[in-house]
């Protein structure tokens, strides 16, 4: 009679454990994808990008898209992954808040095309002079027309 009643513990464990394990698996992650171009005011934009970046930007209008995972929630938590890119039209006085935290870089060609997601960026000509901003990890690269007053900013986590 022992060997019974062991024999159905364990199994009872065993169906639990199996139920455990299915629940954790099917609990996802938030991964967040969002972009502008549903969006017609600025304010809108401004709100939906503000959880997502730990500075206020100033602009005159915008455009966005981005990604954003945080496994905080996962069975097996792993690294924070973001991509963030953003267009803006600035006034040449507000460079200075966007490229906070970078450098300065000599050529932008190789860049450039990191932020064709902007339509804002696609009905600018090849022939537009950029300005290339890019923090000392990579993380956060500015693309700046000072002919267009625009600014093309990437955060990103890899």
């Amino acid at each position: 009679m022992t060997p019974n009643i062991r024999c159905s513990s364990f199994m009872a464990l065993l169906v639990l454990l199996a139920i455990c394990s299915l629940t954790g698996c099917t609990k996802k992650a938030p991964v967040v994808r969002l972009n502008s171009s549903a969006m017609t005011t600025l304010a809108e934009k401004q709100a939906a990008l503000a959880p997502y970046l730990t500075c206020q930007l100033p602009c005159t209008d915008l455009d966005f898209s981005l990604v954003y995972h945080d496994p905080s929630n996962d069975r097996l938590p792993g690294p924070l992954y973001y991509d963030i890119c953003v267009a803006a039209d600035i006034a040449p006085d507000e460079l200075a808040t966007w490229t906070a935290g970078t450098s300065l870089v000599p050529d932008a060609e190789a860049v450039r095309e990191c932020f064709a997601f902007s339509t804002l960026a696609t009905n600018l000509s090849a022939t537009v002079e950029w300005q290339l901003y890019q923090s000392a990890d990579r993380s956060k690269t500015i693309l700046y027309s000072a002919d267009n007053d625009l600014v093309l900013a990437r955060w990103t986590s890899d």
